[in-house]
């Protein structure tokens, strides 16, 4: 992980959320809410907002505010 064949960055959001749907995502960790509230997004993908700020995420979107825990949702621990 790491190289730049994992690091993707899309100029728009239908892009981003085209590029979520080729490769197939299982999960997709976020900083906005509203964005991974689309109603465009896939259905099936756990998702994730990361933010220090956030108390109360959408409904049906995980939240997290520090590091520690995205490392802990992301392996399983």
């Amino acid at each position: 992980m790491g190289s730049s064949e994992t690091v993707f960055l899309e100029e728009t959001v239908e892009s981003k959320v085209d590029r979520i749907r080729r490769l197939a995502c299982d999960l997709f960790v976020d900083d906005l809410p509203e964005f991974l509230s689309r109603p465009d997004m896939p259905n099936h993908i756990r998702k994730v907002c990361f933010s220090p700020k956030t108390d109360r995420p959408p409904p049906g979107i995980e939240f997290l505010n520090e590091w520690n825990a995205a490392h802990s949702l992301l392996l399983g621990i």
